[in-house]
């Protein structure tokens, strides 16, 4: 990738290379990728891209330069969520890297970027990732893919999936998402309540249940009796439409 000023910023597994900043620390590095501009004409050519991709038009900004047209992409599409994801164009580079992608990738434990790319920390690892890299930016039939990267700490290893955006069935651009075991981001309970009109506690069981409490857990661990959280769950289900608390998590889940 190619900042304003021209000069090339490169991941090595050892830290980041800055040409041209000699003595450049590893998070100097860090906040240079995310800051790294493209050139214009790059940057035309990505807003036409993900124009054809998306359902309306984004506009170009006049001075050519073509960086909000991925801002616009990314904080609607991936930022939101919050989770571990990066944006990757056709050619594998990343193009954004969310916060929580971030703080992993420093620790190189299973994951890291080379030159700009993502990259497992092991062979077997990086084998399974570079596949579904692969199948995901195919330019004749891009595929999601998901691959097992183990961690040498010897950590719950870690879950990759890529998605591909694609217009008229050639590969554009990929979210690459990264799912951590060990790693439960806080529930929107808020979002919960406004959207299914849940009371407090109902909010509070969900919360838990998305957790992985069962009723018996969250009686103990709230000190309220297991009838009453049933009555909590019976309402939780007619609130939100479904039958079963297998659902109730799945519909839960997407609420972000």
């Amino acid at each position: 990738m190619t900042g304003n000023g021209g000069s090339a910023v490169v991941m090595e597994q050892t830290g980041w290379i800055a040409p041209g900043r000699g003595g450049a620390s590893r998070d100097d590095g860090w906040a240079a990728f995310n800051r790294v501009g493209i050139t214009g004409r790059r940057m035309a050519t990505l807003h036409a891209e993900l124009a054809a991709v998306l359902p309306a038009p984004l506009p170009l900004p006049a001075d050519g330069g073509g960086e909000a047209a991925i801002d616009l992409f990314w904080q609607g599409h991936a930022a939101a969520a919050g989770e571990p994801a990066l944006l990757l164009d056709r050619a594998g580079q990343a193009i954004r890297v969310m916060p929580a992608l971030e703080q992993l990738l420093h620790r190189h434990d299973g994951l890291t970027l080379r030159a700009g790319r993502p990259a497992a920390t092991d062979a077997k690892s990086q084998a399974r990732l570079a596949a579904i890299l692969a199948a995901a930016l195919d330019p004749q039939r891009a595929r999601i893919g998901s691959a097992r990267i183990d961690r040498p700490t010897g950590r719950a290893p870690l879950v990759v999936t890529v998605r591909p955006l694609a217009g008229d069935a050639v590969a554009r651009f990929a979210i690459m998402a990264v799912i951590d075991p060990l790693d439960r981001p806080s529930q929107p309970r808020i979002l919960w309540q406004q959207a299914f009109g849940l009371t407090a506690r109902e909010g509070e069981l969900a919360e838990l249940l998305m957790a992985g409490h069962s009723i018996d857990s969250a009686s103990a661990m709230r000190g309220r009796s297991p009838t009453t959280l049933r009555v909590h769950l019976r309402h939780l289900f007619d609130k939100v439409g479904v039958s079963r608390q297998s659902d109730l998590i799945a519909l839960l889940g997407r609420v972000r």
